[in-house]
């Protein structure tokens, strides 16, 4: 019998953070990417109404922490550029449970946070560049606008349908199925580049699709021997992006 990821139970219980969650685009059609993007731009016309500096661009370096887990919530992120890891602690220790890119929402499912706390770290994978909204401003442009608060709820009942889905496929897909499908969602972004630098590592790869660093690693290597991509220390390049994107 085909043991499921942990992690997959994990997005569960985080309930949409990471707020995007759309990697799975076979069997599945969701692009929360455009879901995301609304959002950004619904909330940056409110925010030019309200006045001035309600928001704040920030700049992180690779290896950069961004927020903490058991921290006080202080506001969301919305990515901008480059990539950011989210990791969940339990059993004293750190596991990848996302790489969060371009249009993703970082921090929304602290929000509800009873405790008023971050539920998971953040740090940045690549050199990224975020837009930050204070729990105030949100909870404010939440309350005030019905048409902003009506779509939040839509977004979030899709998370809840998309991630029992997601759990059904992860519990028949095989380990190399879960890494296509990952690695479908990074390439699907607009890179004019040779090379596609992902800015994940082996290890972050093998924690999202629930299997080993050296298993993914042997998936990884037959892909490398055929030209599709190349590893280097802490990172994976694809040279094929195509290859990816025609899977079915």
């Amino acid at each position: 019998m085909l043991a499921l990821p942990v992690n997959i139970f994990s997005f569960a219980s985080q309930l949409y953070e990471p707020h995007h969650l759309s990697y799975l685009t076979f069997p599945l059609d969701l692009d929360t990417s455009i879901d995301s993007n609304w959002m950004m731009n619904k909330l940056e016309i409110r925010l030019s109404n309200m006045g001035e500096g309600l928001t704040k661009t920030c700049h992180f370096k690779k290896g950069d922490l961004i927020y903490k887990n058991d921290t006080p919530f202080l506001g969301i992120y919305f990515v901008l550029s480059g990539k950011v890891k989210l990791e969940q602690f339990k059993a004293n220790k750190y596991t990848t449970l996302w790489i969060a890119s371009v249009h993703e929402i970082i921090g929304l499912a602290s929000f509800s946070n009873p405790n008023g706390l971050y539920k998971l770290k953040a740090t940045a994978s690549t050199n990224c560049k975020l837009r930050f909204i204070s729990a105030a401003t949100f909870q404010k442009l939440i309350e005030s606008d019905l048409e902003l608060k009506t779509e939040l709820f839509r977004l979030l009942s899709n998370r809840l349908n998309y991630l029992e889905s997601l759990i059904l496929y992860f519990k028949k897909a095989n380990t190399q199925e879960r890494l296509i499908a990952v690695m479908k969602h990074y390439t699907s972004e607009q890179n004019e580049d040779a090379e596609l630098a992902l800015g994940i590592s082996i290890k972050d790869l093998a924690n999202i699709v629930g299997s080993t660093p050296v298993y993914v690693k042997k998936i990884l290597d037959q892909f490398q021997k055929e030209g599709i991509l190349r590893t280097t220390r802490g990172n994976v390049w694809i040279k094929e992006k195509q290859f990816f994107a025609n899977m079915a």
